[in-house]
């Protein structure tokens, strides 16, 4: 027998009350921030408000907002790992970009170049297809992540995706460079 819509407030109420501490002290564990588990708490509790009308409040739920709130920590997890790898590649890059701006042997700097342009343009070429096109668009033609997902008719979170593990598969091919990824300035 459904609740009543104030019935579905009283368990969605009684549900927060015995959880919350419970489930934050889980993504805490998992996560090692508290403003973050509480963060993902909160986020359980607004998707399960969202979805009370199809919510069974006195079957299975504790398991279901265990489990969300692992899933959800997790996948905080790996943002958070993308955005520090993101973070210390374009940290490399700048550092060789300035070590080689200091390199006063102009006699030279022409061969490295299209050296070094010739060895990024394989390893981008190396790119699957959707990946290298995302990664071209957005580094070459400077587009924006929405324009590139209107553009190739995919989600923004795609093309994210996509930019992150090209980054990631550049790095590891191109780690034998001493111009780690100075393509910005050759191509």
């Amino acid at each position: 027998m459904p609740s009543t819509p104030a019935g579905i407030e009283d368990r969605f109420k009684e549900l927060f009350l015995s959880q919350y501490k419970r489930l934050r002290f889980h993504a805490y564990c998992l996560l090692g921030s508290y403003p973050l588990a509480e963060d993902v708490v909160e986020d359980v509790f607004v998707a399960v408000w969202d979805n009370r009308e199809n919510m069974d409040f006195d079957s299975g739920v504790t398991t279901y907002l265990f489990r969300s709130v692992t899933n959800r920590s997790l996948k905080v997890l790996r943002h958070r790992k993308i955005s520090d790898e993101l973070f210390e590649a374009i940290s490399d890059i700048n550092e060789m970009r300035l070590e080689f701006l200091a390199s006063d042997d102009d006699s030279s700097f022409e061969i490295e170049r299209s050296e070094l342009s010739r060895i990024i343009n394989d390893a981008i070429a190396s790119l699957s297809d959707k990946c290298g096109r995302v990664f071209q668009l957005k580094y070459i033609y400077g587009m924006k992540h929405a324009d590139i997902a209107a553009v190739m008719n995919i989600s923004v979170r795609t093309v994210d995706a996509h930019i992150n593990r090209a980054l990631r598969l550049l790095r590891d091919k191109l780690r034998h460079i001493y111009l780690f990824l100075i393509f910005c300035n050759l191509i």
